[in-house]
């Protein structure tokens, strides 16, 4: 599939001298056409064509040295959008993203990205992606496709199941009033075409 190719956004966003579009190839292989109806919906699902279009050349203009150009959320779509780019059938999500931007963008990311979007369930299906993701997003946890939560306690699978079941399994650990939190707030987890959480 693809070469077994495999796409990866984590915690901290990588981002070299050059312009927005050379960050956002890395990875590509020299010899691979440049998409620009994709870089535009990839630009466009990490609300950074807003970004660009303020600036004169826009995706030719630089980010600077390690992106000093950059806010730390520009830094962080940026990364997030090149792992989108490389239209692998696995995506590896770091959440940092969402911490990283302010609620207006987190509230578009959630929306365009994650419910409707590339990272949805329908969008994912549709593309033939699956995105495990390692997230304290409540959010992202219910748009998930599968959950898988993780003990504190040597890493072991204590739920694997779809959110709304998990957000009962939450309730009966937690209580009802801490259900969700418990997903946002939970260390570690993975999930396949979704997120997941921990447990305490």
């Amino acid at each position: 599939q693809q070469g077994g190719r495999c796409a990866f956004f984590g915690e901290a966003p990588y981002v070299r001298a050059g312009t927005w579009r050379d960050n956002l190839l890395l990875g590509i292989p020299a010899d691979e056409p440049f998409d620009p109806a994709l870089a535009s919906e990839v630009w466009r699902a990490t609300a950074l064509d807003v970004d660009l279009a303020a600036l004169p050349e826009g995706e030719g203009s630089a980010v600077g040295e390690r992106g000093c150009r950059l806010s730390g959320g520009q830094a962080a779509r940026l990364s997030l959008a090149r792992a989108l780019y490389q239209r692998a059938p696995l995506l590896l999500l770091d959440d940092a993203v969402f911490p990283a931007v302010d609620a207006h963008v987190r509230h578009w990311l959630l929306r365009h990205l994650v419910r409707d979007g590339p990272l949805g369930p329908r969008g994912a299906r549709c593309a033939g992606l699956t995105t495990v993701a390692v997230t304290r997003a409540a959010e992202v946890v219910l748009a998930a496709s599968l959950v898988v939560a993780l003990s504190p306690s040597g890493g072991r699978i204590a739920f694997a199941g779809p959110p709304a079941e998990f957000v009962a399994w939450r309730a009966l650990v937690r209580g009802p009033e801490r259900a969700l939190q418990g997903a946002a707030d939970a260390p570690r987890g993975g999930g396949g075409g979704g997120a997941g959480a921990g447990d305490d």
